[in-house]
């Protein structure tokens, strides 16, 4: 004598077939478990798990951050690399690299401006185009995140919204990333900056979508408030395994 336990997780019609033991989706939203006991004194156990891959929460946009999410930034270690450089302290290139950037990632000023600035402050002067390409290459791609965003592709609207500079236009140069994206939003363009209300309210204009069908990454916490207070879901990036659990619990599947 046999009998057949049937659990079921969440609503859906489906289909069991007692001869091949097999198990087959009927509707998207089905997702079950099928426990088989057989005898008294011997039990098997045989468990078939249905995942639908269907976007659950209906997200239609996912934007990214670019330093620290899809391309390696770590502004400390980015100081370190400019202070070796000149010899300086850390500290006081740290300082110096305050005095313009803001301007810079907004567009108010230019490059030339911006290091004219930065070693003024520090009294100092030096090859700007050599600091040019010590910034150029502090950034690398963040290979798993890249795989992400190549899953992807053409299964939601891709978004790039990030506080840089006309640095990205030679990071364009080196790496092409842009093919990615179907949106891109960058500071010194849109004369916004993270953390404003402005660049997400401009962002979900340009979207065309409802904000609570939009994700946003970014590695900074700071901007989990002013993300969430326009209605957008945020996910703090810390890497790409947890960034992949993090958009399944959204619905999203990535291969």
């Amino acid at each position: 004598m046999s009998r057949l336990i049937i659990f079921l997780k969440f609503g859906g019609d489906f289909g069991f077939c007692p001869r091949g033991g097999g198990v087959w989706e009927e509707s998207a939203r089905a997702s079950f478990r099928i426990f088989w006991r057989a005898g008294y004194s011997t039990t098997r156990v045989k468990t078939g798990i249905i995942n639908s891959i269907e976007n659950k929460n209906n997200i239609k946009v996912i934007a990214f951050d670019f330093g620290g999410v899809i391309y390696n930034y770590s502004h400390n270690v980015l100081m370190k690399d400019v202070a070796k450089e000149l010899k300086q302290p850390v500290i006081a290139v740290t300082n110096a690299w305050k005095t313009k950037i803001n301007e810079y990632e907004l567009g108010q000023v230019t490059e030339n401006e911006f290091w004219n600035a930065f070693l003024s402050k520090l009294k100092i002067n030096h090859n700007k185009k050599t600091l040019h390409r010590v910034v150029i290459h502090h950034f690398y791609p963040i290979v798993e995140s890249l795989k992400i965003l190549k899953s992807l592709k053409g299964k939601v609207i891709l978004c790039l919204i990030s506080n840089q500079t006309t640095w990205l236009d030679d990071l364009e140069k080196k790496y092409k990333f842009k093919i990615f994206f179907d949106i891109i939003i960058i500071s010194d363009k849109v004369a916004l900056r993270k953390p404003s209300k402005e660049i997400f309210n401009l962002f979900i204009e340009k979207a065309k979508v409802k904000s609570n069908k939009i994700i946003f990454v970014d590695d900074f916490l700071k901007y989990k408030e002013p993300t969430e207070s326009v209605g957008i879901n945020f996910i703090h990036f810390k890497n790409s395994r947890e960034l992949k659990i993090k958009l399944k619990k959204y619905g999203v599947q990535i291969k």
